[in-house]
Formats: C-alpha cells, sequence, structure tokens
C-alpha cells in the first residue's frame, strides 16, 4: 500500500525476462511530503463589561485539513484584554493538535504555520436613572438629597437650571443634597461624562419645586 505517513520510502521492483531468465532489480525513492496547513487565531470584539476576553478558537485554510480532521489550540497567555486603552490586542496560537477521525495525534504530518487574529474591547454605553427627587420648602425643609444611579467611569455632573431657587451639594456616587433658596422650581439634570471604558450617558432630567 501507498504510505501514508510523511518520509521517505525506497521501493524495490525486480522483473525477469521471460525469453532468458535474466532478473533485473531497480529502487524506487518516494517521498511524501507534510501537507501545508495555516493555521489563524480567532478574532473576536465587544463592549467593555469589567471581564478578560479571549478567543481560544482557531480556523484551518479551506480545504487545507484532511476530511475527518479537526484542530485544537491553545492562545498565549497575554491574548487577553480587558479594557478599552489595551485594546485591540494580538490573539496569538501558543499550541495545536491535529486529530484525524479516530483521535490519533496527526499534528506531526502537517507542516503548519500559524496567524494571529485580533481581540478588541470597545466602550460601553453609560446610562443614568434617577430614582428619587427632595421635597423642599422655603423656609422649612430646605434640603434634601436627589438620589440617582449611574454606570460608567466618567465624571458625574449634577447641575441645577435656576441656582437661584436650588443649588447643589457636593456630587456623590449616588445622591447629592438639594439645597432651596426661594420658593420656585429647578430642573436638575444628572448626566456622566465618557471614561476610559465608557460612552457617555446621557443627561436625565427632573423638575423639583420649593413650595
Amino acid at each position: 500500500p501507498a504510505p501514508v505517513v510523511p518520509g521517505t520510502y525506497n521501493t524495490t521492483v525486480t522483473a525477469t525476462d521471460d525469453e532468458t531468465g535474466k532478473t533485473t532489480t531497480a529502487t524506487m525513492t518516494i517521498t511524501v511530503a507534510k501537507r501545508n496547513v495555516t493555521l489563524t487565531a480567532g478574532s473576536t470584539s465587544r463592549k467593555y463589561n469589567g471581564s478578560a476576553l479571549t478567543n481560544s478558537t482557531c480556523t484551518a485554510g479551506t480545504g487545507q485539513l484532511l476530511s475527518g480532521h479537526t484542530v485544537t489550540c491553545t492562545m498565549t497567555a497575554g491574548s487577553t484584554v480587558t479594557n478599552v486603552a489595551d485594546s485591540p490586542k494580538i490573539n496569538a496560537i501558543s499550541t495545536y493538535t491535529i486529530l484525524d477521525a479516530n483521535n490519533n495525534d496527526i499534528t506531526s504530518r502537517y507542516n503548519v504555520t500559524t496567524a494571529t487574529g485580533t481581540l478588541t474591547v470597545t466602550k460601553a454605553d453609560a446610562t443614568c436613572t434617577i430614582n428619587s427627587t427632595p421635597t423642599l420648602t422655603y423656609p422649612g425643609a430646605t434640603t434634601g438629597n436627589i438620589t440617582y444611579t449611574c454606570t460608567g467611569d466618567g465624571a458625574l455632573s449634577v447641575t441645577s437650571s435656576d441656582t437661584t431657587v436650588i443649588t447643589v451639594g457636593t456630587i456623590g456616587a449616588t445622591s447629592t443634597p438639594l439645597t432651596a433658596k426661594k420658593v420656585g422650581s429647578s430642573t436638575i439634570s444628572v448626566s456622566r461624562a465618557a471614561g476610559s471604558n465608557y460612552n457617555a450617558a446621557s443627561a436625565k432630567t427632573a423638575t423639583v419645586t420649593v413650595a
């Protein structure tokens, strides 16, 4: 049978002349070359979510693996990215194994080259929600907190449209004190600027009335 494992094989052929009875022997060398295959690491893109982005998949070039053969790969330790600032990151193959249909390791029968993929983390969209507003009176209960929930990592902003009616105190992560200055109303806006991993959050507004 024809050899299936790459290597050099010598085949001897013997022929006998029917008339003279003379025998002639010849040796033929057969070289079976390894099959070329290029393995490409997977590429992945997603929005920031705080966890490491990896991709351990790899693919062979079209038609390069024989029918029934499969490949698995592991990536280098540095093939991971979490933050937008570190993106894009190269996804590089560290090791690979090619198996036949019977799960026999036949990696050595292939001449393998590798190509990198790309891991990309893009900014997520920040959001703000106003949870509650204070009841203010003047004079009387002149101070109360507006509460909110904002995702993202940029600077928070809480503003009053009319600071003659309501002023804004020190901005906190989830609440900010408002102080009434006179009877009236003011629109309070809560927003978040773009940060390293998030786009800016659109402003949310609430009208606070001082009675």
